[in-house]
């Protein structure tokens, strides 16, 4: 009975490690999928200004096709750059445990930014 009882605590200690983890690795993945909707909102920006001389307003000035908002991001947006520079984000639904927003820079610079900077930084942000 009692290595049964010794069985059960050390499969709960690697559960109490292994799901925090693996919560954080599934977190990581879903980041670069709205890092790479950033890239692709960057090079659309990039050719409208080529072709207009100013940065669009809205996607659907745009010549990309974006997935719509999804069970863990609203949908993303295009914006002319105000002070900080920001021509495109996109930010976590509010219902989720973990908010942040994404933004991309007319140079190409990804930013993160949530009320817990912790969190940028684990997500690979500075």
């Amino acid at each position: 009975m009692t290595e049964i009882a010794a069985a059960a605590i050390i499969i709960a200690l690697l559960a109490a490690i292994a799901v925090p983890e693996y919560a954080f690795v599934v977190e990581r993945f879903r980041t670069d999928q709205a890092k790479q909707i950033l890239r692709d909102i960057y090079a659309a920006q990039k050719r409208y200004y080529v072709e207009k001389e100013q940065y669009a307003n809205s996607i659907a000035l745009l010549d990309i096709n974006l997935p719509a908002a999804t069970t863990h991001f609203s949908t993303a947006t295009a914006t002319t750059p105000g002070a900080s520079g920001t021509i495109g984000s996109i930010s976590t639904l509010p219902s989720r445990k973990t908010n942040y927003t994404l933004e991309i820079s007319t140079s190409g610079t990804i930013t993160c930014s949530s009320s817990s900077m912790n969190l940028c930084r684990k997500l690979g942000f500075n």
